[in-house]
């Protein structure tokens, strides 16, 4: 009796767990953009002060959990499928990551002010991903916990 119990509990709990780590993901999204949204507004200052090249202020610039932004150099830089496929590596979804990706290939093209009006341009976009992806996160993130708690409960109740 007890062996089937704790089967039970187990399995309303893996149950539950999908609508959490969805919920995980959705709130990860909102932080990697906020970073890029930050990055596109202290970048064409950084620029300004002179004397770093891109690499070394995205080496700087990359804070915890964004330690990939490092690895970007020469030859990474204008591959848009590399660029692509490192952002896919670390959890930014796909959409996103194309986004991303169109950003870093323009960057550093160009003189001072296009790079400034390229910088607010990419500012704007990741700022209209980011407010979709708060409230993408705020209805659908709840949505998701309930209605993933109600599928374990609802497995816990009909097993026992």
């Amino acid at each position: 009796m007890s062996v089937k119990f704790v089967g039970v509990i187990l399995l309303s709990l893996a149950v539950t767990l999908p609508g959490f780590i969805i919920n995980e993901k959705l709130i990860l999204r909102k932080k990697y953009l906020r970073f890029f949204c930050d990055l596109t507004a202290r970048l064409p200052l950084s620029m300004l002060d002179g004397g770093e090249s891109i690499f070394e202020i995205l080496s700087r610039e990359s804070g915890e959990g964004f330690k990939y932004l490092a690895t970007i150099d020469k030859g990474v830089i204008n591959d848009h499928t590399a660029l692509k496929r490192l952002f896919i590596n670390n959890r930014i979804e796909l959409g996103d990551a194309e986004e991303i990706a169109d950003f870093f290939v323009s960057l550093g093209n160009g003189s001072f002010e296009q790079q400034k009006k390229h910088c607010e341009i990419f500012s704007n976009r990741f700022g209209s991903l980011l407010k979709a992806a708060e409230e993408s996160a705020k209805d659908r993130g709840r949505l998701y916990k309930v209605m993933f708690v109600s599928l374990g409960l609802t497995v816990f109740i009909i097993l026992i």
